[in-house]
């Protein structure tokens, strides 16, 4: 199928697909702070700005989560 096509072209052999859980895993870790992102990278075979991007992406999203969501409730009954 499809899927087969995508996983024998030369970018996705360089480009690893992670689960949700690793990526919540190595972003939590990063946020404790207890090693530098560049020992978690070494930890997980990542390259730094990887994990840099999966923070942002966790920030971004955590910001969506956390939004007022009655504000948008009221603006339709109104």
């Amino acid at each position: 199928g499809v899927s087969m096509f995508f996983e024998c072209t030369e970018d996705t052999k360089k480009r690893q697909r992670y689960s949700g859980q690793f990526k919540a895993n190595v972003v939590f870790e990063a946020l404790k702070g207890e090693k530098s992102i560049r020992e978690i990278a070494d930890d997980y075979k990542l390259h730094p700005n990887q994990i840099k991007n999966w923070k942002s992406q966790l920030k971004k999203r955590a910001e969506e989560l956390f939004e007022d969501k009655r504000g948008k409730h009221v603006n339709k009954h109104s």
